[in-house]
């Protein structure tokens, strides 16, 4: 059974989590993080949102943002995490992220409190 569509919204921020396949520790070494910043960067300057805090575990990634337009939220991560898997030589995400080991949690804004 598929989930329920998420509901985004214009000025909220998102606290996001990605974590790898298998719950595997793959982001152990400094050179994953770079990568990490380094698409993060890309992807700052294709969607245009707002990153509000980053960070890195050993097994996961904890992202807090706010898109520009909130239909943009999963064009982001999608992008985010194949781009990281491209740099990385994979031939999937799923090499690196499991299918369903995304979390996705509003947080509202004060510009979400003025709308």
């Amino acid at each position: 059974m598929s989930r329920k569509p998420r509901n985004y919204q214009l000025g909220f921020c998102y606290h996001i989590t990605t974590r790898c396949n298998n719950r595997e520790f793959r982001l152990t070494h400094v050179e994953c993080r770079e990568v990490f910043l380094y698409t993060i960067k890309k992807a700052q300057d294709k969607y245009r949102f707002k990153l509000y805090a980053l960070c890195f575990m050993s097994n996961h990634v904890h992202y807090l943002l706010e898109p520009a337009q909130p239909e943009d939220l999963p064009k982001i991560m999608h992008w985010l995490n194949w781009y990281i898997c491209v740099l990385f030589g994979c031939s999937t995400a799923l090499d690196i992220f499991g299918r369903s080991d995304i979390t996705v949690v509003a947080l509202l804004t004060q510009t979400a409190k003025e709308h």
